[in-house]
């Protein structure tokens, strides 16, 4: 029932914000999406954030090896890339 209701979450505009930084960039940490979208906010909230519109499948995630260690990046999923025309994605990575 969480999965359901989460696939069904009213995209802000913070929400749609972060997604066009996200296309743009291709791939995102979470302390980049930390520092743009919630600087006056704790880490866990932005965490929590980005696992609702992964749920909602706005954006999928990887773990990589970066800068020696490893790192879970972000980057639009279907869901997230459908948010925008096809002009719009033609600018993003």
């Amino acid at each position: 029932m969480g999965k359901k209701a989460a696939s069904h979450i009213q995209l802000t505009e913070r929400d749609k914000k972060l997604l066009t930084l996200v296309g743009r960039r291709g791939c995102v940490s979470i302390d980049a999406l930390h520092q743009n979208f919630w600087m006056n906010a704790k880490v866990r909230t932005c965490q929590e954030r980005i696992a609702l519109l992964m749920k909602a499948g706005y954006l999928k995630s990887e773990l990589v090896e970066a800068r020696g260690r490893s790192e879970t990046i972000y980057y639009l999923d279907k869901k997230g890339k459908g948010q925008f025309d096809e002009e719009t994605r033609k600018t993003f990575y």
